[in-house]
């Protein structure tokens, strides 16, 4: 597995189901956001949605989304993301299932 600080600096060749699911079989459900978020921006970057850079914020980013769906969709994935990656507490399967599943439903609607 790549450390996550490496894999950041090159989405493009990251394989994030394997990721993900990995994370998930381990319970490890903060690193898994982690991934998502990251095949988030990837995916966003591969339709130019935005321009992917590891110096970027969620602010520049989402200040680059044209689509005010999309904007609205990244504006909460970020908001979970923060909460959950930064948050100094553990994630319960519960509340992770509640995050994935707005995940995978911005990426299914951006089509993975």
């Amino acid at each position: 597995i790549i450390p996550v600080n490496e894999l950041e600096s090159d989405l493009s060749v990251v394989d994030f189901n394997e990721l993900t699911k990995d994370a998930e079989t381990k319970e490890d459900f903060r690193l898994a956001i982690r991934y998502y978020y990251l095949w988030l921006l990837k995916s966003l970057s591969q339709q130019e949605i935005i321009h992917y850079d590891v110096e970027k914020t969620n602010s520049d980013y989402y200040n680059e989304i044209l689509a005010e769906s999309i904007r609205h969709q990244f504006s909460y994935a970020s908001y979970l993301y923060n909460y959950i990656w930064y948050g100094e507490f553990m994630v319960d399967q519960k509340s992770y299932f509640q995050a994935k599943k707005a995940f995978v439903e911005f990426l299914n609607s951006l089509g993975k």
